[in-house]
């Protein structure tokens, strides 16, 4: 139905909501205003700007939100069989600012590498070992021109690879 549901302002200066967008009218992520003091699009309003980690919300915001690293605990691992991918927001990215989520099964070597339509490596914009879990990453586009891209992202031997579009 799309109601609108509550609205938070976290310490990071951000406000965090929640919304009834799905046929069960429970959502896994909360919508993030990046930068509230914006007016219009320049505020930068992501639906699906921050993953709950297997929880859901409805119209009230979960309990125990962490609000400095925008994810809470995994209660339901067995939604996630390989590590990879969990969202890439806002694709088309305009804004100059893309949130990069991704799973991890166990302690592993992450890398994240950003490549051109061609397959050139553009960008290597993550290397270091990470624990079990969710993780986000937030990348800045502005060096990269309008076009397709892709994110590669390696977890030990497991390679995901997700399109990204750039527009201005």
């Amino acid at each position: 139905s799309g109601e609108m549901g509550a609205l938070k302002l976290g310490p990071d200066g951000r406000i965090y909501a929640t919304s009834e967008t799905t046929t069960s009218g429970y959502n896994t992520f909360l919508g993030l205003i990046r930068y509230p003091n914006t007016l219009d699009t320049s505020c930068s309003f992501t639906p699906k700007g921050v993953y709950l980690g297997g929880k859901a919300a409805r119209l009230g915001l979960p309990n125990n939100f962490d609000f400095k690293t925008h994810n809470l605990s995994i209660t339901h691992k067995s939604e996630f069989n390989n590590s990879g991918f969990t969202n890439i927001y806002p694709n088309p990215v305009c804004d100059n600012i893309v949130n990069i989520g991704y799973f991890i099964n166990n302690y592993s070597e992450v890398t994240l590498k950003i490549f051109n339509a061609m397959g050139v490596e553009v960008n290597s914009i993550l290397f270091l070992n990470q624990s079990s879990g969710i993780h986000s990453y937030e990348f800045e586009t502005s060096k990269l021109g309008t076009g397709v891209y892709f994110i590669k992202l390696q977890v030990g031997d497991h390679l995901s690879i997700q399109k990204l579009l750039v527009t201005r």
